[in-house]
This record gives structure tokens, C-alpha cells and sequence, in this order.
């Protein structure tokens, strides 16, 4: 049967798009949407990647499996990246934002992405390596199993790292931290921090303005290190001249002190007589040690001393430069 070169030409041209040809391929469906109101909305998602939005009201939304996005708007709602039935394992890399409100996010499986908003918050980040942040309000965060990064923002914040590497930082206000297991590194950030480390090899960090204050009336306030280990641990210290830590200097009596006051006076005494830039005093009140330095590292600012640490349970004597570093 013989086929004509008109015919070809026909063939072909109703061959266009049919196969391979990007300019008419079909493109893939978008996520589903799955919408709420101004009510008490009880929403489920998928098995595929969803996008979920709460709306107003206290709202109870969940992902099921996937990677999804997940708002839970104004109210205090409870927003889970897995699905409540069923095997939790299965779910993916989800991105959940609380919104205003006190809400409970919950990303379990898959490195996720979690943020509280405005209101006072409890994120857990679960299995996987996550981001999670409180925002604003005094919120509970739990980085749970993986290398999390665990951010509390701005107010009285307590973060927990859990199992993994993590980063911890407590951001604003006065927040308590925790490592738990693994090798952190853990940010006061502003405010009056108490840092517990964990199980591990942890750093201690503290940029300029970080380790509480001293203001003009002579009053202050202290961070607090509950669970320093010498030769395991580590304290970083930045400031703004940008010079590494100074000489770390001591009382040669060792006799201790009864107040913090007379150990700040102490300190001002070594640090006016030692001319150096970044030096810190260290000396003993009880059976803790606390550390006065001046973080704007200006050696004419030495007695101003605007910054304390206080390490619990370890004297001066079992503290040594090697213990910090820039």
C-alpha cells in the first residue's frame, strides 16, 4: 500500500504534541487545596502534598504523608505534619506556620520546617533534621530526634535540642536551653540565659550584648552554664573589636567569695591593673565560678565590666584558656 508524501506531512502534523513534545505537554496537577473557614475546622490531607490553610477559628489540621504547607491562621490550633491514623512514619519534608495564637505543631518524620508566629507556642520537630522557630511569644520547642536547628525568638523562651547535633539559640528575653544529647552549640542571645548542655561535646556561645548586662544604676543580671565540663566543652566568646579572648586572669588567694557584688568589685581591681584587650577575671563565689569581662573588647573600657557568666559546680582552679576560644 503505498503512503504519498501529502499524507506523511499530515501524519506528522497530527503527531505534534501527542508524544514528547514540551510545548503541549500536559503540566502536573497542582496540590490539593484544602481550604477552612472562620470556624472550628477539622481538615486532613492526602497522601500527596497538600496545602492546608486554617483560616480563623481553632482549627485541627493534618497532612497525612507528603510534603506539605501547612497555615493554621488566627487561633489556637493544632497543626501535624503526618496523619493522626494510621503509620506516622510515612510523611514528608513539611512547612507549617502556626499564625496568631497559642498553637501545638507537630512535624514527626521528614527534615521540616516550623514556625510558631505571634502567641505562645509548643513545635516539636520529630525524626529528621528541622527548622524550627518560635517567633514571638514565650514558647516550648523541641528539636526530638535529628540535627535541628531550634531557634526560641523573641520572649521567654525554653528550647530543647534532643537527640543529634544541634543549633540552639534562645534569641530575645530570658530563656532556658538545653542540648540534651549530641555535640550542640548553644546561643543565649539576649536576656538572662540558663544553658544546660547534655550528653556531649558542647560550645556555649556568646556575641557582643549576649552575656547579660550592667546598666548605669550598677544593678545585673547573670547568664547561667549549669553543667560546664573542662576539656569537654567549650566557651566562645565575640566581641566587638573582634579579637579573641584575652588573659584569663585569677585571684591568687583562691579564697572565694561570699557575694557576687564583692567579686565584681574583685574583678574590677584585676582588670584595671592588666593591661590587656579581652582579658577576663574569673573568680569564685560558693562552689561556682563566674567569669567578668567587657565585650566591647576596648582596653580603656576594661572597668566596665558589662558582662558576667556564671558556671555552676566548677571552680576557677579546673578552668583554663584552653576552655575558650573566638
Amino acid at each position: 500500500m503505498g503512503i504519498s508524501i501529502s499524507s506523511m506531512s499530515i501524519a506528522t502534523t497530527l503527531e505534534v504534541g501527542v508524544g514528547d513534545d514540551p510545548a503541549t505537554e500536559q503540566p502536573s496537577p497542582p496540590p490539593p487545596t484544602h481550604p477552612g473557614g472562620n470556624g472550628n475546622d477539622t481538615i486532613a490531607g492526602s497522601s500527596g502534598d497538600d496545602l492546608m490553610d486554617g483560616s480563623g477559628g481553632h482549627d485541627l489540621l493534618s497532612g497525612q504523608s507528603g510534603n506539605d504547607v501547612i497555615s493554621g491562621g488566627d487561633g489556637n490550633d493544632h497543626l501535624y505534619g503526618f496523619g493522626l491514623s494510621g503509620d506516622p512514619s510515612g510523611d514528608g519534608n513539611d512547612t507549617i506556620r502556626g499564625g496568631d495564637g497559642g498553637d501545638y505543631i507537630q512535624g514527626n518524620a521528614g527534615d521540616d520546617w516550623l514556625n510558631g508566629d505571634d502567641g505562645n507556642d509548643r513545635l516539636n520537630g520529630g525524626a529528621g533534621s528541622d527548622a524550627i522557630s518560635g517567633g514571638l511569644g514565650n514558647d516550648s520547642l523541641n528539636g526530638n530526634k535529628g540535627d535541628d536547628q531550634v531557634h526560641g525568638g523573641v520572649g521567654n523562651d525554653t528550647a530543647r535540642g534532643g537527640q543529634g547535633n544541634d543549633d540552639i539559640q534562645g534569641g530575645d528575653d530570658n530563656d532556658l536551653l538545653f542540648g540534651d544529647l549530641g555535640n550542640d552549640e548553644i546561643f543565649g542571645g539576649r536576656g538572662q540565659d540558663v544553658m544546660t548542655g547534655g550528653e556531649g561535646n558542647d560550645i556555649f556561645a556568646y556575641v557582643v550584648g549576649d552575656a547579660a548586662f550592667i546598666n548605669s544604676s550598677g544593678s545585673y543580671a547573670v547568664d547561667v552554664i549549669t553543667d560546664f565540663e573542662d576539656g569537654a566543652d567549650k566557651l566562645r566568646l565575640n566581641s566587638s573589636f573582634g579579637s579573641a579572648p584575652g588573659d584569663l586572669l585569677k585571684d591568687s588567694s583562691d579564697a572565694g567569695f561570699s557575694t557576687v557584688g564583692a567579686a565584681l568589685a574583685r574583678a574590677h581591681e584585676m582588670l584595671d591593673a592588666h593591661a590587656g584587650i579581652m582579658d577576663l577575671a574569673v573568680l569564685r563565689v560558693g562552689d561556682d565560678s563566674y567569669l567578668f569581662y567587657n565585650d566591647t573588647g576596648n582596653q580603656a573600657a576594661q572597668s566596665g565590666i558589662n558582662s558576667i557568666i556564671r558556671i555552676v559546680g566548677l571552680t576557677p582552679d579546673k578552668i583554663s584558656g584552653a576552655d575558650l576560644f573566638y
